[in-house]
């Protein structure tokens, strides 16, 4: 029996049918791999951000200090200090929340020490 165009055209028609569904369902796939490493890529550069901004606490605190010695205006410095050592704080609180390991535990609380002796006017015990 030989097969008739019709039945040639409906079986080209379905196997194109089969390839997009097939290509669509590898497309949804790949989206909501894309979408799972996008939430990642968030998560890791907040850290990443907190972790950058923990390095320079101690290098904004020291310019606050270094202008007030530089312009002789206290009573600015200290306003400036108060609300440096705020931010300074609420960045270490960010990053007691994001630490997962003792060491790292231990490495924000020795910082948060180190803030508040040096902020008291103290120097801080190692």
């Amino acid at each position: 029996m030989k097969p008739s165009i019709g039945n040639k055209l409906a079986g080209g028609f379905g196997i194109c049918v089969l390839m997009l569904s097939a290509l669509a369902g590898f497309d949804f796939l790949a989206l909501e791999k894309l979408g799972i490493l996008y939430h990642d890529a968030l998560m890791r550069s907040s850290g990443i951000e907190l972790a950058a901004d923990a390095q320079h606490i101690g290098v904004d605190l020291y310019q606050i200090i270094a202008d007030s010695i530089i312009n002789r205006d206290v009573s600015k410095s200290m306003q400036l200090w108060v609300d440096g050592k705020q931010e300074a704080k609420e960045k270490l609180r960010k990053m007691t929340a994001l630490a997962d390991t003792p060491m790292e535990h231990a490495a924000v609380a020795d910082a948060k020490q180190a803030l508040d002796c040096f902020a008291a006017g103290r120097p801080s015990r190692r």
